[in-house]
């Protein structure tokens, strides 16, 4: 931790180098990916448990648009894809992980991005 991040009074901060390496954005689920299949991890944490079965079965569809095939998603702890949606798998690091499922063919096969839609939410 020492070699990537520096102690400062509001925290711990990623050094230049590493900051360098990663885009933060912030999206919203019910629209079409900012930037389709482009992102290591998608971070989608307790967002999940206010919405009714077929609005969760459409985001978790735009999860698999934005995630790179090889890529990661992470839930909150109270949220899961079983039993909801058969386009990620678990990880088997972490119990909040999930991996989208068929790579880059299933990637290609999700429908593609509408791009009237597309659009960062802020």
């Amino acid at each position: 931790m020492l070699q990537f991040f520096t102690e400062t009074p509001q925290g711990w901060q990623a050094n230049d180098a590493i900051r360098a390496m990663v885009r933060f954005k912030q999206a919203s689920v019910l629209d079409a990916p900012p930037h389709p299949r482009n992102f290591d991890l998608v971070l989608c944490r307790n967002v999940l448990l206010y919405f009714d079965p077929p609005t969760r079965r459409m985001v978790f569809e735009r999860l698999l648009q934005a995630n790179a095939a090889d890529g990661w998603l992470m839930l909150g702890a109270g949220e899961t894809v079983i039993g909801q949606t058969d386009f990620f798998v678990p990880a088997s690091c972490g119990a909040t992980l999930f991996h989208p499922v068929g790579g880059r063919e299933r990637l290609v096969r999700a429908r593609p991005v509408e791009p009237a839609l597309a659009g960062l939410a802020g």
